[in-house]
């Protein structure tokens, strides 16, 4: 039996919002041009808000590595926050405070739409040209490497000598969006 995969596949809505809200977001992925496809998709529903996410092709993912897009959807909330997205690692939704992160609150919206403006940033953050920043060492080995959004500078993850990445990178490889 083939198996079907579905956009943002995971743990039941636990409410009318929530099932609006998925059905919603789930028809806008499918309409991305991208190269993500719905295996990179999850959802998390124990935890309030709804959990989604996104990993993004071709960066690494791990603790530290704020490498995966995350958001969070709340039907209700005493701080009346509605949507919030950022970069994040393995924490979720735990390493905001960036320019570049979704924080939508204080406003009425619809389930519809709230997945509409959380498929939007999705897919902005997904079309920045993303970097990966080379250290190489006296043997030819790659000693340390930084991934780096293009536009901003903002290091999303680094493996290896952090002594290293005090210098300028022997060379940086575009990596996102492929083309």
């Amino acid at each position: 039996m083939i198996r079907r995969v579905t956009w943002f596949e995971g743990a039941a809505p636990r409410s009318e919002a929530e099932a609006e809200f998925l059905a919603a977001l789930r028809t806008h992925a499918a309409n991305w041009q991208l190269d993500v496809r719905p295996e990179h998709t999850g959802v998390l529903a124990s935890l309030a808000p709804l959990y989604v996410e996104v990993e993004v092709p071709g960066l690494p993912q791990g603790s530290n590595m704020t490498t995966v897009l995350q958001g969070g959807y709340w039907t209700t909330s005493p701080t009346e926050l509605v949507l919030q997205a950022e970069w994040g690692d393995t924490h979720m939704l735990d390493n905001g405070g960036h320019d570049d992160d979704l924080s939508v609150g204080g406003v009425r919206i619809g389930a519809a739409e709230a997945a509409a403006v959380m498929a939007n940033w999705f897919d902005t953050q997904l079309r920045r040209s993303v970097q990966r920043a080379e250290w190489i060492g006296d043997d030819g080995r790659v000693v340390a490497t930084d991934w780096r959004l293009a536009d901003t500078g903002r290091r999303l993850a680094a493996e290896g000598s952090w002594l290293r990445r005090r210098r300028a990178p022997t060379r940086v490889i575009p990596v996102r969006p492929p083309r």
